[in-house]
């Protein structure tokens, strides 16, 4: 267990190289990407209060003599 725990502090301490906007490396971290897949959830929750409902079906009554034509027809 405790091999196990050294081992996951030193991967959260493991910088990750991305390219900033002048072409150099910059080291973020894991704290950095993780705030950043934050954000983006953020930006896509209010998306779930925007999807629509879906419309209720109506309920027909019909005469039998006209449901019988209908069926005839198919």
């Amino acid at each position: 267990m405790k091999g196990r725990e050294e081992l996951l502090s030193k991967v959260d301490k493991v910088p990750v190289p991305a390219e900033n906007s002048k072409g150099k490396e910059k080291v973020k971290t894991f704290e950095e990407y993780y705030e950043e897949v934050e954000k983006e959830i953020e930006k896509l929750s209010p998306l779930e209060d925007e999807v629509p409902n879906p419309k209720k079906k109506r309920k027909v009554t019909m005469k039998k003599k006209a449901l019988k034509e209908q069926f005839k027809k198919r």
